[in-house]
């Protein structure tokens, strides 16, 4: 994966923080694997109750310097509505808040999704509980990157040096200020902060 490999590229030699929203197992497909193997500190947040099991079975025991979360990110906190992909095309990996992505997965992937009420964590909730010094910050919510990211203090957050987001083209005008583009694939924008910001 292209994004994995300049994200260890880049902060080859160096240790680190993170935040991944939308960790799923902590292994497919992941852009911090190979951060963590490095001893980079971190929290991963993940909502799928499957997915959440296989991450705290891959991380959670021995691994003192990441903290595991099990809900949802959204601009504001409370239950929601959660569909839970089960399989088929989507290989569990499209699970959202979001009732037109899962509908959009199901017609052009073929995903099929199970519903339930979930917790949803606010971004200010979040952020109070493990701060916002992080080096990096990915998010990979289905649907909801934008809504999480205009929730983040960006332009206070000095020290996030580099942000992964999916949905490029919603996310790139939100960065601008402070972020300049440095990948960008069909799936995600990877943007690293301006010096001047």
């Amino acid at each position: 994966m292209i994004e994995r490999q300049w994200l260890e590229s880049h902060f080859a030699g160096r240790a680190g923080r993170f935040l991944e929203i939308g960790a799923f197992d902590g292994f497919t497909g992941s852009l911090t694997f190979g951060l963590i193997q490095a001893d980079w500190r971190g929290v991963l947040v993940e909502p799928d109750p499957r997915a959440f099991c296989r991450l705290k079975s891959l991380w959670g025991n021995g691994t003192p310097n990441l903290d595991l979360v099990n809900a949802a990110v959204a601009a504001r906190g409370g239950l929601r509505w959660f569909y839970q992909d089960v399989g088929a095309a989507g290989d569990g990996q499209t699970s959202t808040l979001v009732p037109e992505v899962a509908q959009g997965f199901a017609e052009r992937r073929g995903a099929r999704y199970r519903t339930h009420w979930t917790h949803a964590v606010s971004v200010a909730d979040l952020l109070a509980c493990f701060g916002t010094d992080f080096d990096l910050v990915v998010i990979d919510a289905e649907g909801l990157d934008w809504e999480i990211l205009s929730a983040m203090p960006l332009a206070a957050m000095y020290g996030t040096e580099v942000i992964v987001a999916e949905n490029p083209a919603a996310v790139a005008d939100l960065l601008a200020p402070w972020y300049t583009e440095a990948l960008r694939t069909p799936d995600n924008l990877i943007a690293v902060r301006r010096s001047d910001t």
